[in-house]
């Protein structure tokens, strides 16, 4: 079978977004079937482009069996409105040209969301190139976006709203990543069928051998991926400075550790400079195998997003990450994140967003009972395991796409 994959991100960029789309086109490509991948050039979240993909309009590449196509966009960083929905819609145009005009025949194209202007070309083309369309979504735009203040122009919510119905109108099958996602689209279109596709670990688990290397003398708490409005993670700072202050010897011996890039960041680390905190320390965006170098060396995991009801249906997979590598998750998360480490996996501790007592009290209840600490280890690691591989939730995707060619 010819499957295409139109993403915007794809390795070398390391985010969630990208290991989804790599890992989905690797498993269609070990299952035989001609894989190509339209992806950007690669500048997130830096909107800086490598030196072998400035002035080009087409890079073509091949990685193993899959072919890869990567079609200009006009680079910008993780921040500000204007600038990415730039960058949106100049890969939206160029993808969407290589697929009319480039692109042989193919039998299936997914579409991965957002940015919600990907999908747009695939939808309105794609019964002249492929035979099906299958529209991936990994977040709900655009009411995330209106949700968290990052979109407030009535007009362009207006339109958004239009296409995102449109997409789905148009698409032979819907894949969400979490039951929230799957709830929320069923609610806005009826006669479609929308499956549950998770994401969760792939081939990249087998990365990291190495021993850990832990500071004794320091309880790092690790936050890994983007720092911008969806995760809120100024309380922390906030937190730290309090910490900085404390006569509490575990609280002493606590930093934060923030890997990644984001909006946030700037802000973050000037309110550092500014109380000269010890406590907490940034490290800028590095390759997935040495952010997990980072996790496996530090002592907690903290995933962290903002309080908006839209964002209650979210699974960052900073967390499956965290629970691999066994630590235990402090999360200020409510909704479906909350339920799976308190309640299911039974690996983290739940603390109420910017609530200082809270927060210190489920951290000290982590650091002084190494017992529960390791016991939450354990059943995070025993639970990713049988719940979150992503090859094991493609095999159901794979057996629906042979469902819908038979139909």
């Amino acid at each position: 079978m010819r499957i295409c994959i139109i993403a915007q991100y794809f390795p070398p960029t390391s985010c969630a977004a990208s290991k989804r789309a790599f890992e989905m086109a690797r498993f269609f490509a070990n299952k035989k079937n001609q894989v190509i991948v339209i992806c950007g050039i690669p500048n997130y979240p830096t909107g800086i482009k490598p030196k072998k993909y400035k002035l080009k309009f087409i890079k073509k590449e091949r990685q193993n069996s899959i072919h890869i196509v990567r079609t200009f966009e006009i680079a910008a960083k993780n921040e500000g409105v204007l600038k990415r929905m730039l960058n949106y819609i100049s890969f939206s145009l160029t993808s969407t040209i290589y697929l009319l005009f480039f692109l042989k025949k193919q039998d299936l194209i997914i579409a991965s969301s957002p940015p919600l202007s990907v999908p747009i070309g695939p939808a309105i083309f794609g019964k002249i190139k492929s035979k099906k369309f299958i529209l991936d979504i990994r977040d709900i735009w655009p009411e995330v976006a209106i949700d968290v203040g990052m979109i407030k122009n009535k007009l362009l919510i207006k339109i958004l709203k239009y296409l995102e119905k449109k997409l789905y109108q148009k698409s032979d099958l819907i894949v969400t990543v979490t039951r929230g996602f799957q709830k929320n689209i069923f609610q806005k279109i009826k006669n479609k069928k929308i499956i549950l596709i998770p994401n969760g670990l792939g081939s990249e688990i087998e990365w990291v051998k190495q021993k850990t290397r832990r500071n004794r003398n320091k309880t790092n708490i690790i936050y890994t991926g983007n720092q911008s409005h969806f995760q809120d993670l100024i309380q922390f700072i906030e937190f730290a400075k309090k910490m900085h202050k404390s006569k509490n010897p575990y609280l002493k011996r606590v930093a934060f550790i923030f890997v990644g890039e984001g909006e946030k960041k700037e802000k973050m680390k000037n309110i550092v400079k500014k109380y000269n905190l010890n406590n907490v320390k940034f490290i800028d965006q590095v390759s997935r195998k040495k952010a997990f170098k980072y996790i496996h060396n530090a002592d907690i995991g903290l995933v962290s997003l903002a309080n908006k009801k839209s964002l209650r249906s979210s699974l960052p997979t900073k967390t499956f990450e965290y629970m691999y590598f066994r630590k235990p998750i402090l999360t200020n998360a409510k909704g479906e994140l909350k339920e799976i480490i308190e309640i299911k996996a039974k690996c983290g501790l739940y603390f109420k967003s910017w609530n200082y007592k809270d927060f210190i009290k489920k951290l000290l209840k982590i650091i002084k009972n190494k017992k529960i600490a390791r016991k939450m280890g354990r059943k995070g690691k025993d639970y990713v395991l049988k719940h979150y591989l992503l090859e094991k939730n493609l095999e159901k995707l794979n057996k629906e796409i042979i469902s819908l060619f038979q139909d």
